[in-house]
């Protein structure tokens, strides 16, 4: 068309513009349309094709990275009544089972755990092989295996190229420096030097054509093109080489690797997680530390129970000693007097004298728990393993102080798992403990000097029925204290006996405190690369650049 005198001309492209000379875009001329498209349709379809092609390209050469996972449900109980403490408040509740699931995480996300998973998970050496472009872990499904003994801190996690020459054969190469060293040898010969002492055995997995893996033309091309340009195998056309990981190596791979997320706080779930290449490596490690853990949280609560068993044997031995004792001497008594008979009228002191003993001896017992329980504060030791034993009311200020103390104790041991003493968060923590300490060697004083009180009442009540059974005839009396002291003696020794058996039977009935609800899963469908977004990020790529191409022409 021939445009109006003293107007713009027109662009020629498939969009008609507006009678009133506006910028807005008209009816879309589709002859016009599909002429451009005819003209254009090589440009048009190299367009479109490149990006798939990069898309292609890019999920065929990235990596897989899979994910395995585990769901726990921790079993976290409401004790406020046992502490005395009464209607707590559901969002005081909901924090306390918040703050014990960070706890817990923490737990697991911390050196000592990560320590028992690597002595644990038998993950020492790494084995990969080789491919074109990238290489692939062989996870348990190498061709050989490698007992080591490494003498330089140096050669841990270095690369040890392995070529298999033959079913006999095959050699070794690595670089000390930038100096390659590459020897032959035969599997099961022992390789020793200054450095490392290496000694390689064939596995079930070994096959023929590992002897001429990487061996081709073309893959040694493309390998010599990859090295020329600095990302290849230095030239090295071994088709395997191995690792042997450091403690530290794996400690970070584990803190850069795994998760641990709340997965809900209402049901009290957590979710492990662990990312990796290989499928079944992530799901072992997560395995094992789910084994760890249970294994810790066992460990954790039979602490307790040991420490009492052990108090309570040596208590167990003091008292056999003085049982054995008394009974010497009334069976020396009955043996001089051959006779066993008390009068019916000692008997209510008898009995008087033996109830005012026991409780004496108790309160003794307790007095002498309480001096342990300041050297045991002072000592920064656990102090949790002498609450059952002391004779305290329910709700007790001393029990609430030293389970303060005792919490506080164990939040900085966790603390140093990562931190230095010199930081201030410990230091922080010292002054806390300090200060608790304080207070609860006051608390203690304040029972002690009840306990003396009560220990001298009795002191007097027992001198008081003492004078009595003095006045009675002497054989009498002498019998009678003899089978006293030996009746009370037995009486606690029994006592102590079945206290032992009930806590062998706790810790022998331990069990964790939390459910695996989802043991680790061997994923089937990596979390990256995401194929179908990245077939639609290169077809929307391909559309705009080529809607751009004709809206330009």
């Amino acid at each position: 068309h021939n445009a109006p005198s003293g107007s713009n001309d027109l662009p020629q492209t498939g969009f008609v513009q507006q009678a009133d000379g506006s910028d807005r875009l008209g009816d879309l001329d589709i002859d016009k349309l599909l002429l451009i498209v005819r003209k254009n349709i090589v440009w048009i379809a190299i367009i479109l094709f490149l990006p798939l092609a990069i898309a292609f390209l890019y999920i065929r050469y990235t990596k897989p990275l899979y994910q395995s996972s585990s769901i726990l449900k921790l079993n976290i109980k409401n004790n406020a009544g046992v502490l005395g403490l009464k209607g707590v408040e559901e969002s005081t509740w909901g924090s306390l089972i918040l703050n014990n699931l960070s706890g817990e995480i923490e737990l697991i996300k911390s050196k000592l755990i990560y320590d028992k998973v690597i002595d644990n998970i038998n993950y020492d050496v790494s084995y990969y092989a080789y491919g074109t472009f990238l290489y692939d872990e062989r996870y348990k499904i190498a061709p050989f295996k490698v007992e080591y003994e490494i003498k330089s801190q140096a050669f841990y996690n270095k690369k040890f190229d392995v070529d298999i020459l033959d079913n006999d054969e095959f050699r070794l190469t690595y670089y000390l420096g930038e100096k390659p060293v590459s020897n032959t040898y035969k599997f099961a010969q022992k390789i020793e030097n200054k450095d490392f002492i290496f000694t390689l055995y064939k596995t079930d997995f070994l096959s023929e054509g590992d002897a001429v893996k990487g061996k081709s033309l073309v893959a040694s091309f493309i390998k010599n093109i990859l090295t020329w340009i600095g990302i290849g195998t230095n030239g090295n056309n071994s088709g395997y080489f191995f690792k042997v990981n450091s403690k530290a190596a794996l400690t970070n791979y584990l803190a850069k690797n795994l998760s641990v997320e709340i997965l809900n706080v209402n049901a009290n779930t957590i979710k492990i997680s662990l990312k990796d290449y290989n499928r079944a490596k992530a799901q072992d490690f997560v395995n094992a530390i789910d084994s760890v853990y249970l294994k810790q949280t066992i460990e954790n609560k039979n602490k307790t129970s040991k420490q009492t068993i052990a108090f309570i044997d040596d208590q167990l031995v003091l008292t056999e000693v003085k049982l054995q004792k008394y009974e010497l001497k009334l069976e020396r008594f009955l043996r001089e007097n051959k006779t066993a008979n008390v009068q019916t009228v000692f008997s209510k002191f008898v009995e008087k004298m033996e109830g005012l003993e026991k409780q004496r001896l108790e309160l003794k017992i307790q007095a002498l728990l309480l001096y342990d329980l300041i050297n045991i504060i002072k000592s920064n030791q656990d102090v949790s393993q002498f609450i059952p034993s002391l004779s305290l009311p329910s709700g007790s200020r001393l029990i609430q102080l030293t389970e303060e103390l005792n919490k506080l104790q164990e939040e900085r041991n966790l603390l140093l798992s990562s931190n230095k003493e010199s930081t201030f968060v410990v230091k922080k923590k010292d002054i806390r403990i300090e200060n608790l300490k304080k207070n609860v060697i006051k608390q203690i004083g304040l029972n002690k000097e009840m306990l003396e009180e009560q220990i001298e009442e009795y002191n007097n009540k027992i001198s008081s029925t003492e004078k009595v059974i003095l006045s009675l005839p002497s054989k009498e009396t002498e019998y009678t204290r003899i089978k006293r002291f030996y009746d009370l003696y037995e009486k606690f020794y029994l006592l102590l006996m079945g206290k032992r058996a009930e806590f062998g039977i706790a810790k022998a009935g331990t069990i964790p405190e939390f459910v695996i609800l989802a043991p680790a899963n061997f994923s089937d469908t990596p979390i990256s690369p995401n194929k179908m977004m990245a077939y639609m990020i290169g077809i929307s790529i391909g559309l705009f650049f080529c809607i751009a191409l004709i809206a330009g022409i």
